[in-house]
Parts: structure tokens; sequence; C-alpha cells
């Protein structure tokens, strides 16, 4: 696994813009030009030549995200941050200070009616029932199938690409329903998540 420093994640790309968001590894000496960046794109293994300025290093987190499950919630983090502040600064402004602390701290629960389906390595034109949005759906009725010829002898990776709301959030279960034989796939081994 790449060091967290050479984890980066692609933002602005006009010339290929079905990579913006996408979590890639830099790979050190292989860039063409200065001003570019050679990156693997961790869900596909594709490696790109992408402007410098199109890399954003991903956030380093010094410890555990404080979350509204744990035994020290909102309640508690705001008075002891108010407390703090209270010698320090007038009411008003650490009170302004104190909500902008919190919400960087305090992550949500995800909310199923913000969570949306964006893209998908490929999908099987030839079934009108297939649909990346249908992987939300608990319906049987519909679903997600990848398109003919996508996976070569069984191997390759296919992927959907979900959007789970404005802002950060915990996702605390992903359940994952395969239809049964004759009706579900035959090459599905592994499954991975990235965020």
């Amino acid at each position: 696994m790449a060091a967290p420093h050479k984890r980066a994640h692609l933002y602005g790309l006009t010339k290929a813009p079905q990579y913006n968001h996408h979590i890639v590894e830099r790979l050190q000496g292989k860039a063409t030009r200065p001003e570019r960046c050679a990156v693997r794109v961790l869900s596909s293994g594709e490696q790109l030549s992408v402007p410098a300025a199109a890399c954003a290093p991903l956030p380093r987190r010094g410890g555990p995200l404080v979350t509204p499950h744990d035994s020290l919630c909102e309640p508690a983090l705001r008075r002891l941050a108010e407390s703090a502040l209270a010698q320090h600064l007038p009411r008003a402004c650490g009170s302004e200070l104190v909500d902008c602390v919190l919400s960087y701290l305090l992550l949500h629960p995800v909310q199923m009616e913000c969570v949306r389906a964006v893209a998908a390595s490929s999908c099987a034109d030839h079934d009108r029932r297939s649909d990346p949005a249908h992987t939300l759906d608990p319906s049987p009725a519909n679903w997600w199938i990848s398109d003919s010829g996508s996976m070569p002898g069984g191997h390759g990776q296919q992927w959907v690409e979900y959007e789970v709301g404005p802002c950060p959030v915990v996702i605390l279960v992903v359940h994952l329903t395969i239809p049964p034989l004759p009706s579900g796939p035959l090459s599905v081994r592994r499954f991975y998540f990235e965020a």
C-alpha cells in the first residue's frame, strides 16, 4: 500500500472529466514534463499523465474522527470548546468559532436519500433495466450489469462510483446482494471500497 503522502485526488480535469474526484497514487519519476504528474487510478489501475495542479493531496488526519456515535458527542464538545474560549473571546465570536470547529469534528451518518450512483466503468446497453442507479434499489426487478466484453476472459475490474452527500459522512454498513445463479454473475470474486 502506498504511503499517504503519495495519494491524492483529482479535480478540475477538463479533457478527461470522468477522472475528477478519483483517488490516485502519484508515480515518482514518471512525469513527462515538470508541469505534469504521472498517476495510477486506484479504482482501475490505469496510469495517466495529468496537470500537477489537478492533483490535490489527501488530507492527513492526526487521530480518530469524533462522530455522534462516540461517547463524547456534540453537546459535550460544545461545552468543552465554549469554556476553553470563554476567557479569550467575546461570547458571540466564540460561539461562531465553536460552530466552525464542530463542523470539522462531527460527522453524521449517511442519509440514503443523499446517495447517488454518479458513474460506472461500463453499463450493458442491451438491457434497459441495467443502470448503475439500480444498485441503490433493493428490488430484484432492476440491476446493474457491466457491458458485454468489459471483462475479457473473466478478468478485469468493474466499478460503480457513488456520491454520498455534500459533506463528509459516516458509513456504518454497506449491503450488497448478488442474485443466485443462473441470474447472478459468474465472475465476481473480490469487492473493495475506496473513499
